[in-house]
């Protein structure tokens, strides 16, 4: 079993891979917000238009499965052996994420749930980096406290399986309406937005940059942020693309018997 004092080290490779995938997620989503608010338009068919290509954002470029990539990565630090209670080290130390289950969840659940959550864990996690630890970084990887693995992983998790939910509670039934794809398309939009989303994927990337820095230099920072840059993140030529991608991706799926 893990001590609540102990550190975590996370390999170089997957503390880049992180940073791949939350580069990706933070700058698109920027970019895709950036485009809608600089028109300065706040027409129905505008915020229409936007929520449309956000959703057709995350359902083409497979945002859930970026999320559950970065999520298996820090899950992996811990001890996952079962102990007298039959649960692991990671069941044991996290309370139970409150998600989205159901619409109303960002006007009610969520800002009470919210303020919990970033005043006992994330800003604890990340505010107090203190910069004179690096005795204890190890050059195959960065150090990461317990608690700010805790907290990473609380962030990804409750992103992740509120998106699944939202797209799992308008599309599995036996119909999908019209207002069904449109009340999910809003629903999405609502909660990125109020769930600060950005916000907590670029705190994830700033801790993983200033502590990559920190051991690696910032010459091999700069090295490893000039290949994330470049990714092909969202832009204005991405617009109304989206349904075709995602037939084409539906389409190269083998089908299950």
């Amino acid at each position: 079993m893990r001590s609540e004092n102990e550190a975590f080290v996370l390999r170089r490779k997957d503390a880049v891979s992180l940073l791949q995938e939350a580069e990706f997620i933070v700058v698109s989503l920027d970019n895709l917000s950036q485009h809608y608010m600089a028109s300065g338009e706040k027409s129905y068919a505008t915020c229409n238009e936007y929520c449309t290509e956000l959703t057709g954002f995350i359902d083409a470029e497979n945002v859930t499965a970026r999320l559950a990539s970065m999520r298996s990565l820090i899950s992996r630090l811990f001890d996952h052996t079962l102990d007298d209670d039959d649960m692991s080290d990671l069941e044991r130390a996290l309370e139970p994420v409150i998600v989205w289950e159901r619409p109303g969840f960002c006007e009610t659940e969520m800002p009470s749930s919210f303020e919990r959550w970033q005043s006992r864990q994330f800003a604890l996690g990340f505010a107090e980096m203190a910069p004179a630890t690096p005795k204890r970084q190890r050059k195959t990887g960065l150090v990461l406290e317990y608690h700010e693995a805790l907290a990473v992983h609380e962030v990804l998790e409750f992103l992740l399986i509120s998106l699944r939910n939202i797209g799992l509670y308008y599309y599995v039934r036996d119909e999908v309406t019209p207002e069904d794809e449109h009340a999910y398309r809003v629903e999405t939009a609502k909660f990125v937005e109020t769930s600060q989303m950005v916000c907590r994927l670029s705190e994830i990337r700033r801790m993983l940059c200033d502590r990559f820095a920190l051991v690696f230099g910032g010459g091999e920072l700069e090295k490893a942020r000039r290949k994330l840059a470049a990714q092909r993140f969202w832009s204005e030529a991405d617009i109304g693309t989206w349904d075709e991608r995602i037939k084409a991706k539906f389409a190269s799926q083998p089908c299950e018997d």
